[in-house]
This record gives structure tokens, C-alpha cells and sequence, in this order.
């Protein structure tokens, strides 16, 4: 996936609509991927007046949070396994998160969209980050890093909305 690609899908929503939430644990390496994109979305001018979250292996503790921003998107960003070369980028439906393995957080993303969908009327996207490696260690590896690093550099978004 590009980033045209990649905000297509937001441009749906006003920027301050949407809540991005980084998961991943920065000690398994490229586990950490989810983590790192959050940093560069807070950066990026196309996505400056979004909310951030940066939930790490522990997303249920954020439920309040995430309902206080009263979003009406919320994108799940985390190392997941699908198959694909090391450092892809995709959306990921909820058949791949049945189907894949998702990151090293315990908890159910399903208990977690469950519970807010419960208080208020939200739609939910993952985006999914192939790792190379999950192994302990600190740091990405390049591959995983050069996507990463490369991901938002296309033209930004108008955020006229």
C-alpha cells in the first residue's frame, strides 16, 4: 500500500474525527513497527489535527481515552503477520485479524472495538505492518524501517474538510 492508497480511506472522515492508535512492544523489534508509524502520522501535516494514542501492548487501557476524542474512526496500527514481504503496509479486514496473528498484546482487539461500539457509533480500521522479525531486541529492522520511513513522503493530503 501507498500513502494515496492509505488516505483514500481516511478522507472519508475530518482529520480531528480520527483516533490512531500505535500498538506494539519496542523490545521485540519489528513488533515495535506500529509504534514508530504513529510517530511519523504525528508529523506528518496531513494528519496534525488527528488524535494519537500511543496504547503499546495494553489498548484496553485506553478505552476511556479513546471514547473522551469522541471519534468516529479509529485505525489500530500494529505488526501483524499476513503473509507478505517484511515492511508491507495494509489494511486488514476483520477476517484477516481472525485469520493472522497480530501483534504480542494479549488482550482481544475484537473485546476492545466491542467494548467502545457499545458506547458510541465508531468505525474501525487496522492497519497492518508485516514484521520481519519479533524476536527480543530494540530497533527495527531496515527493511521494516525504510518502509516506514518511506510511507508518508508522497504528496501530502488536502485536509480541507
Amino acid at each position: 500500500m501507498n500513502s494515496n492508497s492509505f488516505q483514500d480511506v481516511l478522507s472519508a472522515y475530518p482529520i480531528e474525527s480520527i483516533v490512531f492508535i500505535g500498538l506494539g512492544n519496542p523490545m521485540r523489534s519489528d513488533d515495535g513497527a506500529g509504534l514508530i508509524l504513529l510517530q511519523h502520522l504525528k508529523q506528518s501535516k496531513s494528519f496534525q489535527n488527528a488524535r494519537f494514542i500511543e496504547a503499546g501492548t495494553n489498548p484496553e487501557n485506553y478505552l476511556q481515552a479513546i471514547l473522551d476524542l469522541n471519534p468516529q474512526a479509529v485505525v489500530f496500527i500494529d505488526a501483524a503477520r499476513f503473509g507478505q514481504p517484511s515492511g508491507t503496509i495494509q489494511w486488514l479486514t476483520q477476517q484477516d485479524l481472525d485469520q493472522i496473528q497480530i501483534s504480542t498484546h494479549a488482550f482481544s482487539m475484537t473485546l476492545v472495538e466491542d467494548y467502545i461500539r457499545a458506547h458510541q457509533k465508531v468505525d474501525f480500521h487496522y492497519l497492518g505492518i508485516q514484521p520481519e522479525t519479533t524476536a527480543l531486541g530494540t530497533g527495527l529492522t531496515t527493511h521494516v524501517q525504510e518502509n516506514l520511513d518511506g510511507f508518508l513522503v508522497q504528496p501530502e493530503m488536502n485536509t480541507a474538510s
